[in-house]
């Protein structure tokens, strides 16, 4: 002989063991072990209202199953009322129901709406893209909020935390704007909720474009020859400088061409000098010796040569000549 355990057994609870009740025709269902049937009846209380609310519905058990249809008084998801459960005038159980959207996806997160048409700058940010969101689970939720423009063109996303019942706008402030200026094709997406719009891309007010008109290399190449201009000019001074010498050079010849010699005898153009009695030397300027050779002087028995005598001869003569001797 065994005792079997009576028990209740819910079908949709948080980890807490909180009740999860859809706000559209809300039902709270589960197994239990009762038998044979007995009179069970659950309350719905939502004292924060400005009216508090009560409900009560009878539970309907059958072949080990139970349900209880609530009547929750039109709350939204995300509501929290107080559960008890009767057994006659007996209490049996008391929890927290919490109002989802969907108890299979309680802390679903979801889109409230997308701009039509939302108007950005080139080269900007995408936080005048505003997405309206809220947690349509009734739980805290997490998710993804997607937005791709222009069939992948421009990709960016943003993680996000909501509790439940919250609703938020959500922009793109670090996602930057290049596209060209026009109208480009956008979807955003969250938990499998997905909405279309349209970005139009508008002239960046705040920027000038400053065109390229090669003007800056112009003048790069001419500043690039002026250099050469220079060393042309270098160039030329250097050939002046040499002409200057050259034209010195040339007076200077000219001047030893037309010098005289101590006696007053013009020397000839070619460098020949005349002779001390005025007899011009052998044109070709050479002494008569072959191979650049002096000719050899006669000695006389005295070892005196014949220049040596005919110098003396003409020393004599003049001496007599001044009617004197010395």
């Amino acid at each position: 002989f065994s005792v079997q355990e009576r028990y209740f057994e819910y079908d949709h609870v948080t980890d807490d063991g909180e009740l999860l009740v859809e706000a559209s025709g809300g039902e709270v269902t589960g197994t239990t072990t009762i038998l044979p049937p007995i009179e069970m009846a659950a309350t719905f209380v939502d004292d924060k209202r400005d009216e508090p609310f009560r409900s009560e519905s009878q539970v309907e058990l059958s072949e080990g199953n139970f349900s209880i249809s609530a009547d929750l008084g039109g709350a939204d998801p995300g509501t929290r009322l107080n559960y008890e459960l009767y057994d006659g005038t007996t209490l049996r159980d008391s929890r927290t129901v919490i109002v989802v959207d969907d108890t299979d996806d309680p802390d679903r997160l979801a889109i409230d709406g997308v701009p039509e048409n939302a108007t950005v700058a080139a080269g900007g940010n995408l936080s005048a893209l505003g997405i309206d969101v809220r947690n349509a689970g009734g739980l805290e939720g997490e998710g993804t909020l997607a937005l791709d423009v222009d069939g992948g063109n421009l990709t960016t996303a943003r993680d996000l935390t909501l509790s439940s019942n919250e609703s938020r706008t959500v922009g793109f402030p670090s996602a930057t704007v290049r596209l060209d200026p026009g109208e480009y094709p956008f979807t955003a997406t969250l938990d499998g909720d997905r909405r279309n719009g349209t970005l139009v891309v508008a002239e960046n007010p705040a920027r000038t474009t400053i065109d390229d008109d090669g003007g800056g290399d112009d003048g790069g190449a001419n500043d690039s020859q002026t250099p050469s201009n220079s060393s042309d000019s270098d160039e030329n001074t250097a050939n002046t400088d040499a002409n200057s010498t050259d034209a010195a050079g040339n007076s200077t010849a000219s001047e030893s061409a037309g010098a005289t010699d101590p006696d007053g005898n013009s020397s000839r153009v070619d460098g020949n000098s005349s002779t001390t009695d005025g007899n011009s030397s052998n044109p070709t300027g050479d002494s008569g010796g072959q191979d650049g050779e002096s000719e050899p002087a006669t000695l006389l028995p005295f070892g005196i040569g014949t220049r040596e005598a005919f110098g003396g001869t003409v020393l004599v003569g003049a001496i007599h000549i001044l009617g004197h001797w010395v």
